[in-house]
């Protein structure tokens, strides 16, 4: 039976195998046909929810600092200058 959306999946899960779910809140596992799945308790999966949804953006001088870190090679190429000034996106006052 093919599975819809509209019904939960049943899957049995021996004891040792539960008490690593249990442990790590993920377990990493293939499918039939190889596909790479990870299950997760729903704790887990609410502490990643907040992580991805209830956190602010970070502000400017959090993010470039960051993002100078992640892509420093890039930085560098033609046309990334308006990036080096954090406060470059403020009017400049008269």
């Amino acid at each position: 039976m093919a599975y819809t959306g509209s019904m939960t999946p049943q899957i049995p899960i021996d004891d040792q195998t539960l008490r690593q779910l249990q442990q790590a809140g993920e377990l990493r596992v293939q499918d039939t046909h190889g596909v790479p799945l990870v299950l997760m308790t729903v704790d887990a999966r609410e502490d990643l929810q907040k992580l991805l949804y209830d956190a602010s953006e970070p502000a400017a001088d959090e993010f470039l600092p960051l993002a100078h870190e992640a892509f420093a090679e890039a930085w560098d190429a033609p046309g990334m200058g308006a990036y080096d000034d954090y406060d470059s996106h403020k009017p400049q006052a008269s």
